[in-house]
């Protein structure tokens, strides 16, 4: 681990500065990230995009809300989606392993959960979060209360944690 990545496990960074570290990263090795949307609804593309320069490395991000949208966009197989169910870890890691096999991508992150209210007790705020390159992938399963637009910022900082402790944390 590097000086400033020892530096930086001591601190503590709010959601838009580990945004900024992000962008800075990325821009400096030139990698590419995408990221595939279920339950966010484009609300991480739209907070990675809040930052200037995102266009240097940021290709794109898809809202697939549907298992169909799932299955034709991203190639996850109809039958994980039908034994795991859409909301699961093997849907996330999916996910992740469709936006990779697309190109133009060295990092994908992912996401599907249940920010209810349509849905029994059990299942409300269950989410998978996933974040994966080429030679890895790592998904974690989250249990968010709140109401939806709660359990929807709750993942998509979760996300930028994510994604702050993959890249910058590792370099």
């Amino acid at each position: 681990m590097n000086e400033n990545a020892m530096t930086s496990a001591n601190t503590v960074y709010s959601t838009q500065e580990k945004l900024l570290l992000l962008s800075e990263q990325l821009r400096k090795t030139g990698q590419k990230l995408k990221v595939a949307e279920s339950f966010t609804g484009g609300g991480l593309a739209s907070r990675i995009v809040s930052v200037a320069g995102a266009s240097n490395y940021f290709f794109e991000g898809l809202v697939c809300y549907s298992p169909l949208s799932k299955t034709q966009r991203l190639g996850v197989s109809a039958e994980i989606i039908e034994k795991y169910g859409v909301v699961s870890a093997e849907v996330a890691e999916a996910m992740v392993a469709g936006l990779l096999k697309s190109g133009n991508c060295d990092i994908a992150v992912a996401t599907t959960g249940n920010a209810g209210p349509d849905s029994d007790a059990s299942g409300l705020g269950v989410c998978y979060l996933a974040i994966g390159t080429p030679s890895f992938t790592h998904t974690v399963r989250k249990q968010y209360t709140g109401d939806r637009g709660m359990i929807t910022e709750q993942a998509i900082q979760d996300c930028i944690g994510m994604l702050y402790n993959n890249i910058i944390m590792r370099n």
